[in-house]
């Protein structure tokens, strides 16, 4: 930000270049600071202003100016929670009614999940994967994307990979699993790695075959949901529970899960198994 200009002149900056006329360019100064709640701000300088309020200024900034593209490199970093989500929701609105071309850098999961229509998600300057938040969700490629991905974390469970029959079973975590396993690519006494979501386990009922069981370690209240953490043959597995069916503390716990759900990776390189 230029330090010797007003907010009103540091967003009106690009205008006043391009020559708009001077009652536009209050019109559309007014309707971006009321986007980015800047109105009370207009007349101070960058220095009078915390760095987040900065930032949003820089934003507004870019806004007015109607690019053909937008390059935000992580904007919303400096603000606080509850700020950060309204910010998300005026992007998502702004890149609607705009239509124009964004591209956004973040850490956050949440801002990729929730605004992009496409993700490229990179490790070490490598693009692990790339496609839709649901397509990378759903269908992670790798280790790193399906463990980058999704809130709470994905439960990977070291597995042995048998022949039974027309099916398969993945023995691990102290338990024994058996699927069908006509959806992954699979050979008789590999090791996998299975992963699974916490919100795709559920509480087993008396029949269920395909079971994680242990005693619940760990508690966490979500309102809605309960985060349940438990041991299961030395390993530490989550499972997001609606909070009615919330064990108590130290309670023996029975989640089972459907073979549509999980996700196997080849221990060795982390390449999903899962047939395209």
């Amino acid at each position: 930000l230029y330090p010797h200009m007003t907010i009103f002149d540091n967003i009106a900056f690009g205008l006043r270049r391009q020559k708009v006329p001077a009652a536009e360019i209050r019109t559309r100064v007014e309707a971006v600071s009321r986007t980015l709640g800047l109105e009370p701000y207009l007349a101070r300088k960058p220095a009078e202003l915390s760095g987040g309020q900065q930032q949003r200024v820089a934003i507004a900034r870019a806004m007015i100016k109607t690019p053909k593209v937008f390059l935000f490199d992580e904007p919303l970093s400096n603000l606080d929670a509850k700020l950060r989500n309204h910010m998300r929701v005026e992007i998502a609105r702004l890149h609607q009614s705009l239509k124009t071309t964004t591209v956004y850098v973040t850490h956050d999961q949440l801002e990729a999940m929730t605004l992009a229509d496409r993700i490229v998600l990179l490790k070490d300057g490598v693009v692990e994967q790339v496609g839709s938040p649901a397509e990378i969700y759903r269908r992670p490629r790798n280790m790193f994307v399906a463990g980058f991905i999704g809130m709470p974390n994905m439960n990977f469970i070291d597995v042995t990979v048998a022949r039974k029959g027309n099916g398969w079973t993945l023995t691990g975590a102290g338990t024994v699993l058996s699927m069908d396993g006509s959806g992954f690519h699979l050979q008789h006494g590999d090791r996998a790695v299975l992963g699974i979501r916490p919100p795709d386990l559920k509480t087993a009922g008396a029949g269920e075959t395909s079971i994680l069981q242990g005693t619940a370690d760990l508690i966490e209240f979500h309102g809605n949901d309960a985060l349940v953490t438990f041991g299961s043959g030395g390993k530490e597995i989550s499972a997001l529970v609606p909070a009615r069916e919330c064990p108590v503390l130290h309670a023996p716990v029975r989640y089972a899960f459907e073979e549509e759900s999980i996700h196997l990776f080849d221990a060795t390189s982390g390449a999903s198994l899962r047939k395209q």
